[in-house]
């Protein structure tokens, strides 16, 4: 399943950056899908909406979702 497909609303701004966490350096894609506040700049910190997705680039299958409203 996607990353968007998980979330309930449609981001007009999505990141991807790709990390290694944990002790065996894991590789994970970090995906963030967010709907900026109406009139918020290209570099606003402010989200009506934001999810971060942590996908394992391995397999591909989400492993964490945190949302925030």
């Amino acid at each position: 399943m996607t990353a968007e497909r998980r979330i309930d609303f449609d981001p007009t701004r999505v990141q991807v950056r790709m990390l290694r966490q944990g002790i065996n350096s894991r590789p994970t894609w970090i995906v963030s899908l967010s709907i900026p506040f109406p009139g918020a700049g290209p570099d606003s910190q402010r989200f009506r909406e934001l999810a971060l997705v942590s996908v394992d680039a391995n397999t591909g299958k989400v492993v964490d979702l945190k949302v925030q409203r």
